[in-house]
């Protein structure tokens, strides 16, 4: 429809299966106004002056794909002032690799998303445990930065925490250390603390976790300098009866004095917290959970689903893509 009045802001103009597409592929926050920002870009600053349809110039937006997980509507004119995305763009998509990888993220970041409407049902309740002196501005704050992870790092996130889950046997206490792929200082520490039947009850349980997440917190801000937010999940061991999580950001504003860092060795040591791990490992191991999107083989028909639904491929994401198609 072009550009109405530069001098005012860019208007999207969406029609109904459209959006109900966007809102599908790009399912959160960031990934969607990623995408408009980049769209804006394009038409704005890049010479982009039409496409076949929206789905189109989505299509061209997932296969300009980075290492964050995001798109890109950039292209390179040589010489010329203008371009268009032709038609037809989505329907050659939906039949690469790159759909069914990026599926295959959506599907696995599931968890986080569920994980954060449990949490936001909690805070609306007052069930929020340990927590329940902190202001509501507060708990938005920390479920603010969980949300703004995009679609790859909420693989990746979801990834490493069931893995790490798996591994913990009931009755130990270990954690893992993971970096966000979409914000490089940002970390996550995932912790996992078992019952112990000396607790008389959930809330000692609840309290002495609490603890343990401030101990941890502190020991990462030595051992990771870099992070300029970190956020402290602290959850059930598996087999368990129940399970209950809480979540902590720790305050990075000001560096550690060589009173706290000295604290922080001696506690590190005296709990094994992170004691066999080099400083500034995190973003190493972090580097290495975002692969290549060409490293995503599309499934054979009778293949096991990359979804992890235990379906068949030709009876799951398969027929989704199917859908998806008639769709458009």
């Amino acid at each position: 429809m072009g550009d109405g009045n530069r001098a005012k802001s860019f208007v999207h103009v969406i029609d109904e299966l459209s959006i109900q597409l966007l809102l599908t592929e790009l399912d959160t926050p960031m990934d969607f106004l990623h995408y408009l920002n980049a769209k804006e870009a394009a038409v704005r600053k890049g010479g982009l002056i039409g496409a076949g349809g929206e789905e189109d110039i989505l299509a061209f937006y997932f296969q300009e794909s980075s290492p964050d997980g995001y798109g890109s509507l950039n292209v390179e004119l040589n010489g010329h002032d203008s371009w268009y995305i032709p038609e037809h763009e989505w329907r050659h998509y939906i039949e690469s690799e790159d759909y069914y990888f990026r599926l295959s993220l959506r599907q696995r970041g599931q968890n986080w998303k569920n994980w954060i409407a449990d949490f936001s049902d909690s805070i609306i309740d007052g069930n929020v445990g340990e927590f329940h002196d902190s202001p509501l501005l507060t708990h938005a704050t920390v479920l603010e930065r969980c949300a703004s992870e995009n679609t790859l790092s909420r693989a990746y996130l979801t990834d490493y925490y069931l893995e790490k889950y798996n591994e913990v046997p009931t009755k130990m206490r270990s954690a893992r250390a993971v970096l966000s792929a979409c914000y490089v200082d940002r970390g996550y520490i995932f912790l996992f603390f078992p019952w112990h039947k000396r607790y008389s009850g959930q809330d000692e349980y609840r309290s002495e976790r609490f603890a343990y997440m401030q101990l941890y917190g502190l020991v990462a801000r030595l051992k990771f300098p870099q992070m300029k937010e970190i956020l402290v999940i602290g959850s059930t061991t598996r087999g368990m009866k129940g399970s209950s999580e809480a979540i902590l950001a720790i305050d990075v504003s000001k560096p550690l004095s060589d009173l706290e860092k000295a604290n922080a060795k001696k506690l590190m040591l005296e709990h094994s917290i992170f004691s066999n791990i080099r400083p500034n490992k995190m973003k190493d191991n972090a580097q290495n959970t975002v692969r290549p999107v060409k490293e995503f083989l599309k499934p054979g028909r009778n293949a096991k689903c990359p979804c992890n639904s235990g379906k068949k491929f030709k009876k799951c994401c398969m027929i989704k893509a199917n859908v998806q198609q008639e769709l458009v």
